[in-house]
């Protein structure tokens, strides 16, 4: 099992990823492995002392057993969106409905787990998040849904291309 070392605030945690409770205030994700921070953009542009806010989603592929973690975080009223995992190669064929994971926002008295919409809107009611918090999380929420189906749809006609190409040969 691959092992992944989150490294919080004052101290580290390591999970495998096949975990179901991720909980943890995360600044950063390295490999245990070869220690490399999967970020397309450094950390500054968030600010490093300051993710309070962020909306994180988290995808784990069951094999080969790599974790992809996409995170959206505001600060400033600026969102800013990062992708973990640009150097990680996987296939549509790879992820299963099992292999979703967690949505949760980071907040000042601690871990605020958002499993669905229904619980991002009950934690508007609540006053836990604003509403330009809420609009946007369901804004990005979209755009990972639709960024997921447009992965598979490119990586699908790749696949359909050769074989259409074949067989237009015996036409």
């Amino acid at each position: 099992m691959k092992l992944y070392t989150v490294n919080i605030a004052d101290y580290v945690e390591r999970v495998e990823s096949s975990s179901r409770t991720l909980e943890v205030k995360c600044t950063r994700i390295v490999t245990s492995k070869k220690n490399r921070i999967f970020i397309e953009r450094p950390w500054q542009e968030l600010g490093t002392h300051d993710h309070y806010g962020e909306f994180v989603r988290i995808l784990y592929v069951k094999d080969p057993p790599v974790k992809i973690a996409r995170w959206v975080g505001s600060k400033r009223d600026i969102l800013y969106y990062i992708d973990l995992c640009k150097v990680i190669n996987w296939t549509p064929l790879e992820v299963s409905l099992m292999d979703l994971e967690v949505d949760f926002v980071i907040s000042k008295p601690g871990i605020l787990k958002l499993l669905d919409t229904g619980e991002l809107v009950t934690s508007y009611r609540n006053g836990q998040i604003s509403l330009e918090d809420l609009s946007q999380a369901l804004f990005h929420l979209e755009n990972l849904v639709n960024g997921f189906f447009d992965d598979f749809w490119t990586k699908l006609e790749r696949l359909i291309t050769p074989f259409e190409e074949l067989m237009g040969g015996f036409e």
